[in-house]
């Protein structure tokens, strides 16, 4: 690690690249599990960093805004609309989510 350049990197796959080399400078291989924990090490959020996209170039989703809740059922019928979704569900979701959530374009 130490021969890694001092640089910021904002593209994943510079990054990979860069390492590649000095691994391979270092006479050294890389197993898989190191090379995922090293990418998988926290790294700081850059929103005009290029996104990192899988081998078929699908991007990769960010981890770090994922979010799960756990919603309070209530005990007896808990009617659902033709969407499916019980009332307790959409009522916990406008009480509690929708004043929350960030839409991006």
């Amino acid at each position: 690690m130490r021969a890694l350049p001092d640089t910021l990197f904002t593209d994943r796959q510079e990054f990979v690249r860069v390492l590649g080399e000095a691994v391979r400078e270092a006479g050294l291989k890389l197993s898989s599990p190191v090379k995922k924990a090293i990418l998988s090490a926290p790294f700081e959020g850059d929103e005009s960093a290029a996104i990192y996209r899988d081998k078929d170039g699908n991007p990769e989703p960010d981890p770090e805004p994922r979010d799960t809740e756990s919603v309070p059922l209530p005990e007896g019928d808990d009617p659902a609309r033709a969407d499916g979704v019980p009332e307790s569900v959409r009522a916990f979701f406008n009480r509690e989510v929708r004043l929350h959530v960030c839409y991006r374009s």
